[in-house]
């Protein structure tokens, strides 16, 4: 057995190019108790939750109950697996 094959895992922000792979995993976890995209409601334009990732990520018109955080897609060979979510005081 040899080394496990090399991955690369690259975090960034979310684009509008993956509404379609993060909206569905959106659905499917919503019939767990989790939630993919923290703060999308079904049907919400997707740039409108671009724009909210943006405001979140500059610590912009943020609601008294939030902090300045990062929401960003993990990404491997082009394609989305997964979410990281990061807060900062």
């Amino acid at each position: 057995m040899g080394p496990p094959p090399s991955v690369s895992l690259l975090l960034r922000p979310f684009e509008a190019a993956d509404e379609q792979a993060a909206v569905a995993a959106h659905a499917r976890s919503r019939r767990t108790t989790s939630t993919f995209l923290l703060g999308y409601e079904p049907g919400m334009p997707w740039s409108d939750w671009l724009a909210d990732t943006e405001r979140n990520l500059r610590g912009v018109d943020l609601p008294a109950d939030r902090v300045r955080s990062a929401f960003l897609a993990a990404v491997v060979d082009g394609a989305l697996v997964g979410r990281v979510p990061s807060g900062s005081p």
